[in-house]
């Protein structure tokens, strides 16, 4: 049924809700009006739907002055784009909306003019009476005049009574007229009654030409405004909100929530009391302090309502007490602006963000939180009250007493802010520190005060200090994000045993520690800043610092270094306690170290000090490991039994007991003082060679009292003759010290080192200064003094060989005893039989009968073994005293020697044969070296193949050729060092013999043999470096002798009782020798040494061979005895021979 034709029949409301009955969904009536309008509203309220809409097909001009019917449930008026207008004649308003009874409102979209007025006031765009709820979507005008006042937008209410609500989300303006301005002409909205509902604006209120935009009536009418849109006075008008002239009583809450603009004043009830600004909503906002006072006029009451941040801004000069309900008061918005003047009462949250310094001088109460989040300061001078605690989220919170900071019960909790201590009253707190993942700060800003946080500082962030004052942290602090330290003092313990940090620090002031007990602190100092030790108990630092303003030690110990590889710092130190390096690997401080108290090095490894301390008047302790002073470091310096002192530096008065070792490698330690040994070491690392090797020296330039052993290490020195000697010791004054070497062994009563083919003394004064009182090593005897003289003393002032000389030098002599060759007769007995020693059967004379045969030169025939396999030992014992020997040495020697070969002819005639013999041999020599220098022995073992070739003349005359090689496996071991030289040196000879001799018939059994023979013999090693560093070689190893003897051979045969052959020889013989060459010579380390025997020798032996079972098996021996012909008896050998044939 169509609404629009129901109205104009004149439908009763009843009978038009009857054929209707009840609709859930909205309805929409066409007007096109006033008639028509009015009666939808009365057909809405019978409709059964929910909502109503009336929408207006053209404009209409209301005439009469009567209120609509009172809504029953929210209906719409909708323009539809037309206009909705009063009474042009009368002035009216456009619309006039009373006694609704329900809380259901009237939507208004669209236009909404007020009547104009040719004369008088003109009409108000809305009129809402008791009841009434309306929402403004769209504009309301009030009317204008031509003569008088403009009409109102909308008037609210008229005496005593008026709407319940009303929300403008659209645009309502006062109408204009010549006399706007005066009263409540031409206002936005006229507020007739006391409203205690809110007054809601979320879109614009403006007043006419001249006129407020909110004029409250005078009288009991108060205003409860909510704005979050546009509020403007009109052109003309400077206020926007404010009462009418004469006005008493009344009040004004004012609610500004985000978006909200007036332009103009807000005039509050000057003669009231509770007139209250608010700053709500949900949004945040920003708010002009500077606007108290000039522009929001007459407010006694500043509150915060609403979830919402309200930031103020600006800087205001009344005083205005605030009161926080809901939400966050911010003063200031990250700006140089915004502040407050009175007290606040903080029952959510107060922040204060600004990025320069401001000052609070007003009191905080209530259960809220107070919050620092501006890079700037904010002092607060106030005694607070507030008990929900206070946030340090950035810049700093600046107190003077921990009143400041609210109730007692309120924690500080740091998030990236600071809180500054100013003065010297407030010196701790008790409050809980909450320490956050942003860390925060101190600043003890006044030098004097010192500020103690008992608390345990836990969390993730950083921790700063700042200021010229003390924070001492007395806690077991375990935050994560490490230390700075801008300014002031950061101070560790207060001289108990806690109070720590854990992580790194950057040091730009002052870290101090303050403990009684030990503590390590592992992390990294760096920055510009400075450490102090002032704690009487031991603070050490293990991490690798590089803070520059240097340290302070002035009670207790500071320690670098718990025995690992880290731990140390830079720049110097003053010490006036104890300053302790325990590493135990090498660490170097190169800062200059002053101060009257205690250095103590404790650690196993090395700790290098280039700097110079010569201005510390304390005590240097070397306790472990070692101190090198590359710099210098006065006060008195004790070197304990397990210390060590080197370097190249200056030290003062020194007594040592432990280790001093000058230099790093080479150098030189000066002691600018005295110098006490209590049985310490002198350690010397010296390239011992002649007076000017380079060595470490100890330079004492006081005196020299005590005793002091002195450790020799050559560093590369081959060794050399020296004159003045290598001065190791330099003493300036009175020299009444002993320096005793710690030698490798002892020659003439004294200890010795040895180096290369040279040994050293350590003897007191220069021979060309007597008595400098220096002490210098020397490599030449001095004559010894009794009691202890040596028997065979070296030449004093000749050089001293090293122990191992005479083994070296008598070495090749020892390999020339297994590398020479034997005779003839020696090597395999006799093979040639003639006279008595060939028996045959005498003819004529009966069976049986033996009788010798013919001698050769009697046309006889001679047999001569040809083949046979033969082995033979040979054994010695020789002392010899050579008659040149570069060390003076004697040795004996003890030989034995197994030779086996296989004979064989290779040709025969009638003038003789030839018989081959290959041969193998193994031999060991074992001798015994005795000389002045130092005794030892060698040990060598030989093995070699050889080859012999002989002709047996059948006229006695034979020729043999020998010719051998030996492979040589020596130890070498010096007795008076007590050490072996070498062992398993390799070496190696050969041999070469020609042997030539005839034998003469004297009757059938004996024969003379005269007979010479020449052997060489050469030996040689590989090189080889002895323990002490000397290189060995030989220089010759070679001999060429030569001998002629004389033997007497008797010959005789028979047959035994199984009718075999036997035979026998027995002989004499006497040998002259003569050695052609010069000896052998050795090179050890450049030095030639140089040993030959007596060249004349004789000798005299006996020997002979027994043949049997037809010459199948023949053993052969000989003794013989030979002796040196220039010093009869004192060189000699005793020699022997066996051997045994089997022939095939």
């Amino acid at each position: 049924m169509d609404k629009r034709s129901a109205l104009l029949a004149g439908v009763c409301t009843s009978a038009l809700a009857f054929s209707l009955g009840s609709q859930a969904s909205a309805d929409e009536y066409t007007v096109s009006n006033e008639a028509e309008l009015r009666a939808a509203v009365l057909s809405a309220n019978a409709d059964p739907d929910a909502t109503a809409t009336i929408i207006l097909a053209g404009d209409i001009l209301m005439s009469s002055s009567t209120s609509l019917l009172p809504p029953s449930k929210p209906i719409t008026i909708d323009t539809q784009g037309f206009t909705l207008t009063g009474n042009i004649s009368t002035g009216n308003g456009a619309l006039f909306l009373t006694d609704s009874g329900t809380s259901d409102p009237v939507t208004l979209e669209g236009n909404f003019v007020g009547g104009n007025a040719a004369a008088g006031t003109a009409g108000s765009g809305l009129i809402m009476r008791t009841g009434v709820s309306a929402i403004n979507n769209g504009v309301i005008v009030g009317g204008n005049s031509l003569d008088a006042d403009g009409g109102s937008g909308v008037q609210l209410g008229t005496t005593g009574v008026g709407p319940t609500s009303f929300v403008n989300n659209g645009t309502i303006r006062g109408g204009d007229g010549p006399t706007n301005g005066v009263n409540a002409n031409g206002a936005g909205i006229h507020v007739r009654v006391p409203t205690i509902m809110p007054l809601i604006n979320n879109g614009t209120v403006e007043g006419g030409v001249g006129a407020a935009a909110i004029i409250v009536r005078p009288g009991t009418a108060s205003l409860n405004l909510i704005n979050s849109g546009t509020i403007s006075a009109g052109a003309g008008q400077v206020d926007a909100i404010r009462w009418m002239t004469g006005a008493t009583t009344g009040t004004l809450s004012l609610e500004l929530q985000s978006g909200s603009v007036i332009n103009g004043n807000v005039v509050a009830n000057a003669t009231a009391t509770t007139d209250t600004l608010r700053l709500g909503g949900a949004a945040n906002d920003t708010f002009d302090v500077s606007a108290i006072g000039p522009q929001y006029q007459n407010f006694d009451t500043f509150e915060k309502t609403g979830s919402s941040t309200w930031a103020l801004t600006g800087t205001g000069t009344a005083t205005t007490d605030w009161v926080i309900q809901q939400g966050t008061l911010q003063i200031g918005n990250g700006g140089t602006s915004g502040s407050v003047t009175g007290n606040i009462t903080n029952n959510a949250a107060l922040s204060f963000n600004r990025t320069d310094a401001m000052t609070f001088a007003g009191t905080i109460s209530g259960t809220g939180i107070v919050s620092q989040i501006g890079s700037g300061t904010t002092v607060l001078s106030g005694t607070n009250a507030y008990a929900g605690g206070t946030f340090l989220n950035a810049g700093t919170l600046s107190v003077s007493s921990d009143g400041n900071l609210g109730d007692a019960s309120g924690a500080l909790n740091f998030e990236g802010g600071t809180l500054q201590v100013t003065g010297t009253g407030f010196t701790g707190t008790d409050r809980t520190i909450n320490w956050g993942a942003n860390g925060g700060g101190f600043d003890i800003a006044d030098a004097a005060n010192t500020f103690n946080v008992d608390q345990d500082i836990a969390g993730g962030g950083r921790l700063a200090m700042t200021g010229a004052g003390t924070l001492v942290l007395t806690g077991s602090n375990n935050f994560s994000g490490g230390t700075t330290i801008s300014a002031g003092t950061l101070q560790l313990g207060d001289g108990g045993t806690s109070g720590s940090i854990a992580g790194d620090v950057l040091n730009n002031g002052t870290l101090a520690f303050d403990r009684s007990d030990a503590q390590t602190f592992s992390g990294t100092i760096s920055g510009s800043g400075t450490v102090n030790q002032i704690g009487s108990g031991t603070t050490v630092l293990t991490g690798s610092n590089s803070y520059s303003s240097g340290t302070t030690i002035s009670t207790g110990t500071l320690q670098l270094g718990n025995g690992g590889t880290s731990g140390s710092i830079l720049g110097d130190v003053v010490n006036n306690a104890t300053l302790a390096f325990n590493r135990l690997n090498s660490m170097n401080f190169a800062g200059t170290i002053s101060g009257s108290g205690e250095i103590h090095q404790v650690g196993s490894g090395l700790t290098n000090l280039t700097g110079d301390s010569s201005g510390f008047t304390g005590t240097t302790t070397v306790d472990a490991g070692t101190l090198a002073v590359n710099g210098s470091l006065c006060g008195d310096v004790n070197v304990l039994a397990g210390g060590r002192l080197q370097g190249i530096g200056t030290v003062c008065d020194t007594n040592n007991t432990g280790t001093i070792a000058p230099g790093n490698s080479i150098g030189t330690l000066t002691v600018a003082g005295n110098y006490t040994g209590n049985g310490g070491t002198l350690e010397i690392e010296t390239e011992l060679g002649g007076d000017a090797s380079p060595t470490d020296r100890l330079v004492v330039t006081g005196d020299t009292a005590g005793s002091t052993n002195v450790k020799v290490i050559n560093v590369g020195g081959t060794g050399a003759a020296t004159v003045e000697g290598i001065k190791i010791v330099d003493v300036g004054g009175a020299s009444s010290g002993t320096f005793s070497l710690l030698g490798d062994y002892v020659i003439n009563g004294e200890q010795a080192v040895v180096a290369g083919a040279y040994g050293y003394t350590l003897q007191k004064n220069g021979v060309s200064t007597p008595s400098d009182g220096d002490w210098y090593l020397r490599s030449e005897l001095t004559s010894p003094t009794a009691p202890g003289e040596p028997e065979n003393p070296g030449e004093p002032g000749g050089p001293i060989y090293q122990p191992g000389a005479p083994l070296y030098e008598a070495y090749a002599q020892v390999l020339q005893s297994l590398n020479g060759v034997s005779s003839l007769q020696q090597r395999v007995g006799n093979r040639y039989w003639a006279g008595a020693g060939n028996s045959a059967l005498a003819q004529g004379d009966g069976p049986g009968t033996v009788e010798a045969a013919p001698m050769p030169s009697e046309g006889g025939d001679t047999v001569t073994d040809a083949r046979g396999i033969w082995a033979r030992i040979d054994g010695a014992h020789g002392k010899f005293e050579p008659r040149t020997s570069t060390t003076d040495a004697d040795y004996d020697i003890d030989t034995w020697k197994l030779t086996t070969g296989i004979d064989g002819q290779f040709y025969e005639s009638d003038a003789g044969k030839l018989i081959g013999s290959l041969t193998a041999h193994y031999g060991h020599a074992s001798a015994d070296i005795t000389s002045f220098f130092g005794d030892g022995s060698i040990d060598t073992d030989g093995y070699g193949l050889g080859g012999t070739l002989t002709w047996y003349g059948q006229n006695g005359f034979y020729v043999d050729g020998q010719a051998q090689a030996t492979w040589y496996d020596s130890d070498l071991t010096s007795d008076t060092l007590g050490t072996s030289l070498t062992d398993g040196n390799n070496g190696f000879g050969y041999a070469f013999s020609l042997e030539t001799g005839k034998r003469i018939d004297l009757d059938q059994s004996w024969t003379l043999t005269p007979q010479a023979q020449l052997a060489y013999s050469n030996v040689d090693i590989d090189d080889f470096t002895d323990p002490f560093g000397a290189d060995v070689s030989f220089g010759s190893g070679d001999s060429l002798k030569g001998r002629v003897g004389l033997s007497a051979d008797y010959q005789n045969a028979w047959e035994d009782g199984a009718g075999k052959l036997t035979r026998t020889n027995l002989y004499g013989i006497a040998n002259l020798y003569y050695e052609f060459l010069d000896g052998n010579e050795t090179d050890v380390s450049g030095v030639n040494f140089a040993t030959a025997n007596d060249r004349t020798w004789g000798g005299i032996g006996a020997g002979g061979s027994y043949n049997w079972n037809d010459d199948k098996y023949s053993l052969y021996s000989e003794v013989s005895i030979n002796t040196s012909l220039s010093n009869f008896a004192d060189s000699y050998s005793v020699n022997g021979t066996a051997g045994f044939r089997v022939k095939f």
